[in-house]
């Protein structure tokens, strides 16, 4: 029996129906597979990728004024922000000390409650306008050298994270490097990374996020850091 035109029509709408419903089949499974490689993809060597809720914060210890225009007499407390530097020229940040660009600190620190302000430095947000809740490993890089950059002498520097309400504190995490070679022959300023972890802490809008920075009695002499320019930008960063 042969097949009437009506019917090669219907049969040829039957296959055309069958392959859009494989190609819409096919589109979800494969968008299904995207999704999963951008949610859960394991790191490939040589490859990093950052979803977005991994995306961190950079805090950037300011000089005052800022951006830096000259030298300056040290200041207790000092700008943070998350404004990157943008002067090129480092000053001497504490005439009242020494001679030398960036801040000298003396050594000797006792810990987060040191009153000597030639013993410790401390950087403070303005008052946040929402909540910041910090959770997770803080990095904070400091640019930093053995006083007259001193060779095979050890160095060791706590920073401690705290919340100000204006009138007292409240230490959120610290952390602690310690290097027998601070320096590792170099002349010149070099970058450490100091890492700690913090554990789930909301600091209230109306308050302000503080970075404190100790040299411990352990160093074999005092310390200087560098901030607030484009080659030494350094800095909290926040998970």
């Amino acid at each position: 029996m042969r097949a009437t035109p009506n019917t090669r029509y219907a049969k040829g709408l039957l296959w055309l129906l069958a392959g859009l419903w494989a190609v819409l089949l096919l589109g979800a499974f494969v968008a299904r597979q995207a999704d999963a490689l951008l949610v859960e993809q394991a790191p490939v060597a040589g490859n990093t990728f950052t979803t977005a809720a991994s995306f961190a914060t950079n805090y950037y210890l300011h000089n005052n004024p800022s951006p830096p225009t000259g030298n300056t007499a040290s200041q207790t407390n000092l700008p943070l922000n998350e404004t990157a530097p943008t002067a090129t020229t480092l000053y001497n940040y504490d005439t009242n000390r020494d001679a030398s660009a960036g801040l000298l600190i003396a050594k000797g620190g006792s810990g987060a409650s040191e009153a000597d302000t030639t013993k410790y430095q401390s950087w403070r947000t303005a008052a946040l306008g929402s909540s910041l809740t910090i959770n997770g490993t803080v990095d904070v890089i400091l640019w930093s050298a053995i006083k007259d950059f001193g060779l095979n002498k050890q160095g060791s520097v706590r920073v401690f994270l705290r919340d100000y309400n204006g009138s007292s504190y409240t230490e959120i995490c610290n952390g602690t490097l310690t290097q027998s070679n601070w320096q590792g022959g170099s002349s010149t300023w070099v970058s450490k990374t100091i890492s700690f972890t913090c554990s789930s802490y909301t600091i209230p809008a109306g308050n302000r996020l503080e970075v404190k920075l100790i040299v411990n009695a352990s160093a074999d002499d005092s310390m200087g850091f560098a901030y607030d320019t484009t080659s030494y930008d350094s800095r909290a960063v926040l998970p």
